[in-house]
Formats: C-alpha cells, sequence, structure tokens
C-alpha cells in the first residue's frame, strides 16, 4: 500500500485495510457516542505525525503537512474528522477538567489526539483554505490551557516545507 495515500484512511474507516480490517468508521462513532473508546481505530481516525514505531502506527501516520492538508481538505476525511472531534468533546466538555473527559472517553490514546489535534488545528489556522474552521475554532479554544500542544508535531509542521498554497 502506498503510505502518501490518503485513501488508506477510507479504507480503513470502511473496514477494508489489509493491515486494519473490520473496525470500521461506524463502529468508532458508536464508541465516541456511548463516551468510551474500546477498540482500535484512533490510528485513522485521529491521525498524527509518526511518533510510534509499530507498523500500524507508521502506516497511518500523516507524512508531511500536504498530506495534513488532503486530509483535512478531503470532503469524507475531513467531515469525519470533524464530527469525531465533536463527539469527542461532548463528552469531555461534560467532566470539571476537559483533558480528564479527553482521557475518560479515549484512555491510553488520549495522547494521540492531543497530537493529532495539534496537527489538523495547526494547519486548519494556518491554511484557512482548507475550509475547516470549526477544527481552528476547537484549537483556539483547547490550547494551550486545556490540551498543551505536542511539541514534536509543532516541531514537524515548523519544519516541513512550504506547503499552504
Amino acid at each position: 500500500m502506498n503510505s502518501s495515500d490518503i485513501n488508506r484512511f477510507l479504507l480503513a474507516q470502511d473496514g477494508k485495510h489489509p493491515q486494519q480490517p473490520g473496525q470500521t468508521y461506524a463502529e468508532a462513532l458508536a464508541e465516541l457516542r456511548n463516551g468510551r473508546k474500546s477498540t482500535h481505530w484512533v490510528w485513522y481516525v485521529f491521525p498524527q505525525i509518526q511518533l510510534g514505531s509499530s507498523p500500524t502506527s507508521i502506516e497511518f501516520s500523516i507524512k508531511s503537512m500536504k498530506e495534513a492538508k488532503e486530509y483535512l481538505s478531503h470532503p469524507i476525511l475531513g467531515a469525519r474528522y470533524e464530527e469525531s472531534c465533536e463527539l469527542l468533546m461532548q463528552h469531555a466538555s461534560q467532566h470539571a477538567n476537559t483533558w480528564d473527559g479527553i482521557v475518560a472517553v479515549l484512555g491510553a490514546d488520549a495522547n494521540k489526539f492531543r497530537s493529532s489535534i495539534t496537527l489538523f488545528g495547526e494547519a486548519a489556522t494556518i491554511c484557512p483554505d482548507i475550509g475547516r474552521p470549526a477544527i481552528s475554532q476547537l484549537w483556539t479554544t483547547l490550547a494551550p490551557d486545556i490540551i498543551s500542544p505536542c511539541s514534536a508535531t509543532l516541531d514537524f509542521i515548523t519544519n516541513s516545507p512550504p506547503w499552504c498554497k
């Protein structure tokens, strides 16, 4: 599979990716609606830059800011990202501390969300032509007081070649 092809995320979300069969976007949404993640879908619903070394982490990492822009600009992937963030925030905001709410929903994968929202929040803010103002607004609301930005992701963005055109 060509790892620079964002269609790998669609295949995974549809349960058709050879490396991640079965767990669909619909199942991820059901878990988010219930307020508790219990299966393995964070890599392709809340993708991040390559911070891990597992085959799944490598396959579903965002390889460049150009790819981050493509993901967020994609009519299906971008809309699903917004929807997933909205559902997560509905549950997280019911806690006195929003970060604790994110941890309550995502468990050990909360830091993957931190990296993901740093990546896509910065992308949507830096490059408004992506067309995802809700993600930019969410990021502005969360960072830095509720979620401290992922420093590795910020370094990745800073050191990326020009990508917002």
